[in-house]
C-alpha cells in the first residue's frame, strides 16, 4: 500500500494533469499552475517529476501534443490552427516538437492517422 505522502502526490498530479488538460490552449508557466494550484514552484516541480519523469513544463507540452494529435486525427484544421488550439505561440515552436515526439511531421501523421 502506498504511504500517506505518496497518496497525497498521486492526487496533486492527478489535479496537476486536470488542471494542465482545462486550460490546454493556453501559454501557462510553471509559477502560474504552482500558483493556480497554491503550491510553491518547486514543489510542484518536484512532484511531477517524481511521478512523471519530467519536468513541469515538458509534461504540459507532452499533454499539448496528445491534444494536438487529436485534433490532427479527428478535424481538418490547419496545423496552425492545431498549434494555437494546443497551447503554442506558432507553427514554427509546434512542428518541431510534434516531429520529436512523434517521428513526422504533423501533415504527415494526419496523413497516416486522420479519421475524417
Amino acid at each position: 500500500l502506498p504511504n500517506a505522502g505518496n497518496a497525497t502526490e498521486d492526487t496533486l498530479c492527478e489535479k496537476v494533469t486536470a488542471y494542465l488538460n482545462a486550460h490546454i490552449g493556453e501559454n501557462l508557466g510553471n509559477d502560474e499552475v504552482a500558483e493556480a494550484l497554491s503550491y510553491t514552484p518547486a514543489y510542484l516541480g518536484k512532484v511531477i517529476k517524481a511521478r512523471t519523469g519530467m519536468p513541469l513544463h515538458r509534461y504540459f507540452n507532452t499533454l499539448r501534443l496528445t491534444y494536438a494529435a487529436d485534433l490532427l486525427r479527428s478535424s481538418d484544421l490547419s496545423a496552425a490552427r492545431v498549434a494555437e488550439l494546443s497551447g503554442f505561440p506558432n507553427v514554427k515552436h509546434f512542428s518541431p516538437l510534434f516531429r520529436k515526439h512523434y517521428g513526422e511531421s504533423p501533415t504527415a501523421f494526419r496523413r497516416k492517422e486522420s479519421w475524417v
